[in-house]
């Protein structure tokens, strides 16, 4: 055959000027190698609570016929929404594969207060 499409142990003829010889070739499905982040998503920082924006995440996916490919979609990340301060590892799952990338976590803090309604009675009276 020309082109192999069929897995498994195949046998090939050659012939050339009414001779002939054959081999045995081994044929193996193309399988998913691993995956990798190509490029994070645009969004890497975040507060305590936020949820994952993964928009500008970038993966690829390595067969192991060496081919590399764009996974555009099918793939999950956790978690999901972001719940520990400081540095947090993503993992993007794809087909039983992963692969991971680092997101910074701030925690939520008081910044600033502002009087929001004055109280009513503004005078108040003091006795010693």
């Amino acid at each position: 055959p020309e082109q192999l499409t069929t897995v498994g142990t195949q046998t090939i003829t050659v012939t050339y000027e009414g001779k002939t010889t054959t081999f045995e070739v081994t044929v193996q499905a193309i399988e998913l190698s691993s995956i990798a982040v190509k490029k994070k998503p645009t969004k890497v920082n975040y507060f305590v609570g936020d949820r994952l924006n993964i928009e500008g995440l970038v993966l690829t996916g390595t067969n192991n016929n060496g081919k590399t490919f764009e996974i555009t979609e099918g793939y999950t990340c956790s978690p999901e929404t972001l719940t520990t301060s400081g540095k947090q590892i993503i993992t993007v799952t794809y087909q039983g594969k992963t692969a991971t990338f680092e997101v910074t976590v701030q925690a939520i803090e008081l910044s600033s207060i502002a009087v929001k309604t004055k109280p009513t009675k503004q005078t108040s009276v003091f006795s010693f």
